[in-house]
């Protein structure tokens, strides 16, 4: 009778060796698995973006933020949004080099059973040279401890037809993405900046390597679909009072005298 007839079973193989793996499965294992693993309309609907708030600290105002918290941006960097009634300009790099510096500063401390914390470091495939002016140079004799606690192990060329070369045999495996010369370049352009802006005492400090390679993470240009989810990552990863404090870094639009040239057009 039909209900004797056994279903077949399927065998995966090695396409080298051969070899079959057990236990097999049927043909109803694998419908199951489909069903379990194919989302319900509901489960769908669930993992779209809901209204969320952001309750700033010391203020009494509350910023609802949705999808359209920001209304456009300009220029790939700057961010329109509306705030006390008011259309404001955000800068998109600022805010996205506190997100990934809060990035850097988790996976800083995840590695807290090393002898020294850091990044973790990840061997290059083949070891990257780039050339470096004589003023990099310095910053990299200065920072290399800091360097290689970030997981950047190199080594400076000392004889005279390399000079001013830098062989980099280890990368963050945070930056696995990243162009290896392309970010070393903006680390040490980023550190060479810190030196200038701070005290001498304070150059060796862990929160400027953690800087340089959170700007590395930064990107060149922003759509507002990025723009709206690097805001959504921001509410997620940083405190209420730095999201005060970058949005009170925010600059008024004055459209006063964009209004009033609307009106001489109508009106004439």
């Amino acid at each position: 009778s039909e209900s004797q007839v056994k279903e077949s079973t399927y065998r995966t193989s090695s396409a080298t060796t051969g070899y079959h793996a057990k236990p097999s499965i049927t043909r109803a294992a694998v419908a199951n698995y489909q069903q379990l693993m194919t989302p319900t309309v509901n489960e769908a609907a669930a993992v779209s973006f809901a209204e969320s708030e952001v309750v700033i600290a010391n203020s009494n105002v509350n910023i609802t933020a949705t999808e359209n918290f920001i209304i456009t941006v300009e220029q790939g960097g700057y961010a329109v949004f509306k705030h006390h009634g008011s259309l404001r300009l955000l800068s998109l790099f600022e805010l996205a080099l506190q997100v990934h510096k809060s990035k850097v500063i988790m996976s800083w401390q995840q590695v807290d059973s090393k002898p020294n914390q850091g990044l973790i470091s990840q061997p290059l495939l083949l070891p990257v040279v780039i050339t470096l002016s004589e003023l990099q140079i310095s910053t990299v004799q200065t920072y290399q401890e800091q360097l290689s606690l970030a997981g950047i192990i190199f080594t400076i060329k000392e004889s005279a037809s390399n000079t001013g070369k830098v062989q980099i045999r280890q990368f963050p495996a945070l930056l696995r993405e990243q162009d290896v010369s392309a970010s070393f370049t903006v680390i040490i352009d980023e550190l060479l900046h810190c030196e200038s802006t701070i005290d001498v005492g304070e150059s060796n400090d862990n929160n400027n390597i953690i800087s340089a390679v959170a700007k590395v993470l930064v990107e060149h240009s922003y759509t507002e679909e990025q723009a709206q989810t690097l805001w959504l990552s921001a509410k997620k990863s940083l405190s209420a009072q730095k999201i005060e404090s970058i949005l009170l870094n925010s600059v008024a639009l004055d459209l006063t005298s964009h209004i009033k040239q609307v009106k001489l057009i109508t009106n004439s």
